[in-house]
């Protein structure tokens, strides 16, 4: 999901396989120690306290509306302005489709400012970047970006299995998730002005 975050289509697809497999891990341990003597009367408590936690239940219903009915349909919301490193310095309000890559919107945003004369000096500032500062939201679960939302529910359940390792005289799981970045910075996405104006404002993607 971090990777694909401001590509509209790619990231969606992320959350949907995120959300299957977030439901599968528990019936999964259980398949895979239903048989270890023990197992039954230690899991027994651990699994109502899954079964009954207000994320993962909502997220789990979003998990059994995507088998059913399709693509879930998440909520995107976003700014559009300019900013230095990933510090977003002004921005404003701009309608960002669940369904466009930031790049798109971008294009449109240039398209307009330019089209004013670029009063707000988006793309004539030399200290600064233009940039999409956008945010995915599930809004029938949280107001929070998904990333966090999705941190928060891959650690309930994680910690389950951690403690299973341990029940098992195994060791305890690393759940620091070391990969995991800064969802504020994530958000954020900057372009080169000098790119943008040699392709007459119409960001072409750098790889």
């Amino acid at each position: 999901m971090e990777e694909h975050y401001h590509s509209a289509d790619r990231f969606r697809y992320s959350l949907n396989a995120y959300l299957r497999s977030l439901k599968e891990i528990r019936p999964m341990l259980q398949q895979g120690m239903q048989s270890i003597k023990g197992f039954k009367d230690w899991f027994s408590p651990r699994c109502e306290s899954l079964e009954t936690d207000p994320l993962l239940s909502v997220l789990g219903k979003k998990r059994d509306y995507l088998v059913h009915h399709g693509m879930l349909d998440a909520k995107s919301k976003g700014g559009l302005g300019v900013a230095r490193g990933k510090t977003v310095k002004f921005a404003m309000d701009w309608d960002v489709h669940p369904a466009e890559d930031s790049d798109d919107a971008m294009k449109s945003f240039a398209r307009v400012m330019m089209g004013m004369g670029d009063p707000f000096q988006f793309f004539s500032d030399d200290d600064t970047q233009p940039c999409v500062e956008r945010q995915w939201i599930l809004g029938d679960v949280s107001e929070e970006n998904i990333l966090d939302v999705a941190w928060k529910a891959w650690l309930i359940v994680a910690k389950i299995v951690s403690d299973a390792c341990i029940w098992r005289g195994g060791e305890a799981l690393d759940l620091s998730l070391k990969c995991r970045h800064d969802s504020n910075a994530i958000k954020v996405k900057t372009y080169d002005r000098e790119e943008m104006e040699a392709y007459g404002l119409l960001f072409v993607e750098r790889v």
